[in-house]
């Protein structure tokens, strides 16, 4: 996404909610996925990435980021699910 941190900040600061629900990148569950997936950007990088530009907006009111537990991870490691309002750009 263009602009994502940019994006992420108009949106959060406008009052929408954002949530962000990842994997932890040092846990078990991304380095299985990434046995499976065999490829040169990993699961644990795409996390850390994700997490780095996150930490890069600061405190931010209607941002919030969590892991999730490694009981529900192993069910959408492999998943991605975005949802925008009809303005995310």
């Amino acid at each position: 996404m263009p602009h994502f941190a940019d994006t992420v900040r108009r949106k959060a600061e406008s009052g929408c909610r954002v949530r962000f629900q990842l994997d932890d990148p040092n846990g078990d569950v991304p380095r299985q996925r990434e046995t499976v997936e065999d490829a040169d950007l990993s699961v644990s990088t795409r996390i850390s990435i994700t997490l780095e530009h996150l930490d890069r907006l600061g405190p931010l009111e209607g941002l919030k980021t969590c892991f999730s537990a490694p009981q529900d991870a192993i069910n959408h490691v492999s998943l991605a699910v975005f949802r925008f309002d009809d303005d995310a750009w």
